[in-house]
């Protein structure tokens, strides 16, 4: 899918992968996850990677793929996704009305479907932006900032004491994260911000430690 059809008006998608090279819980790894994410973008799609690692370059270099070379500066491991994404808009000259599908290539469980369906879930809510997310495993509302002599502060202060009247919440993930490229400058480091809308998965495996990584492994069995 290289675009769809919005207000009758033809929009361009772009798929983003962010490939740096350098990663402390698992050093390389991208190099190892990326088929999965590669194996499942829907065919005849736009696809872009950002990344410094020669290595990854040489595996796609031949390939319909566009490379955007990641300067030094934008592979520290302090850069947001934010930062890195600018640079692709600005780099590919992508256009206001483009839409960038960004897939993170620590979640290679998933799958083509996932896809398709979080895009159709976009369009159908008229979204600037969005984002996945799933059930929160502790509620806020039992968190508490540690403090000296073993005690504690609420993460949130409140006066309920009944959890069946505790809000509904849920944990962000950035399994597929879709955005105009016209929006980006109103998006906060980590790609939302108040008009964005989550799109409910099951929690996700996460690939960001050698556990993980085995998880993973035993997944894929």
């Amino acid at each position: 899918m290289s675009c769809i059809y919005i207000k009758e008006s033809l929009i361009m998608i772009y798929y983003v992968i962010p490939a740096r090279k350098n990663s402390v819980g698992v050093p390389f790894k991208n190099r190892t996850l990326l088929p999965y994410t590669m194996n499942n973008i829907p065919l005849n799609s736009n696809v872009i990677v950002s990344t410094d690692d020669e290595f990854i370059i040489n595996k796609v270099k031949n390939t319909n793929i566009d490379i955007i070379k990641r300067s030094d500066e934008l592979s520290k491991g302090n850069i947001s996704i934010k930062q890195v994404m600018i640079d692709v808009i600005n780099k590919q000259s992508l256009q206001p009305e483009d839409i960038i599908v960004l897939l993170y290539l620590v979640y290679p469980t998933r799958v083509k479907d996932d896809i398709l369906k979080t895009i159709s879930f976009y369009e159908q809510h008229n979204a600037k932006s969005l984002l996945c997310c799933y059930k929160t495993e502790v509620h806020p509302f039992l968190s508490f900032y540690a403090q000296n002599n073993y005690k504690g502060k609420p993460i949130v202060n409140h006066t309920q004491y009944r959890r069946q009247d505790y809000p509904e919440c849920f944990n962000l993930s950035h399994f597929i994260c879709i955005f105009n490229v016209k929006e980006i400058g109103n998006l906060k480091e980590d790609l939302y911000n108040k008009n964005t809308v989550f799109y409910p998965i099951d929690k996700p495996i996460d690939i960001d430690t050698k556990k993980d990584l085995k998880q993973f492994e035993r997944y894929n069995e």
